[in-house]
């Protein structure tokens, strides 16, 4: 995971767009995704497991628990480093569809696990992290969000759901199985 954070960390002290649309950028050769930069936002795939094509049962349960041990091992690490983080739910996502950046991109790259936020942590940056997977045969993809400047804090907080700033989550990551859509805990 140490690449995981540095990647975040560069992520953390780049320049975000301050105009503009939002674009997705990949690799020359291959065309594989590498990020999506708006308005004030930056998503960074981090890692990603094996597509699981005709993968099923004890293996596909393997790829599971090594994708939330990295997600738990990183948000691990960002607790220590920022203190507990909050958990923000993207199940209302399905019902209302957010207008809004960041959490416009996220639905659309199908980024649709719960995030484990932070912030803000440097500059009036947050960081969010998650585990997603689009479908059971895709591959899972733990992902970054860096969100940047008051502006666009002042935007995601003027929105009707205000995903951001949740309630803190007193567990320190989901518990098995809980990366895919889901609705906010209760209490």
């Amino acid at each position: 995971m140490g690449r995981a954070v540095a990647d975040i960390d560069a992520i953390l002290t780049g320049p975000l767009p301050e105009s503009g649309p939002t674009i997705d950028a990949g690799e020359p050769d291959t065309g594989e995704w590498t990020h999506t930069r708006g308005v004030g936002f930056q998503l960074t795939p981090l890692w990603e497991s094996n597509h699981l094509v005709g993968v099923y049962g004890p293996e596909w349960t393997e790829v599971e628990a090594e994708a939330e041990g990295h997600l738990a091992e990183l948000v691990g690490e960002l607790d220590r480093r920022w203190g507990p983080h909050r958990t923000v739910t993207m199940g209302p996502a399905l019902s209302n569809p957010p207008t809004t950046e960041p959490f416009r991109t996220l639905v659309a790259k199908d980024c649709l696990g719960d995030l484990a936020v932070w912030g803000p942590v440097t500059g009036g940056r947050s960081v969010a992290v998650s585990l997603n997977q689009c479908d059971g045969d895709a591959p899972m993809i733990l992902t970054v969000v860096v969100t940047g400047g008051s502006q666009h804090q002042d935007e995601v907080h003027s929105t009707d759901v205000n995903w951001w700033s949740c309630e803190p989550h007193t567990r320190a990551v989901n518990p098995p199985g809980n990366h895919r859509l889901t609705d906010r805990p209760s209490g």
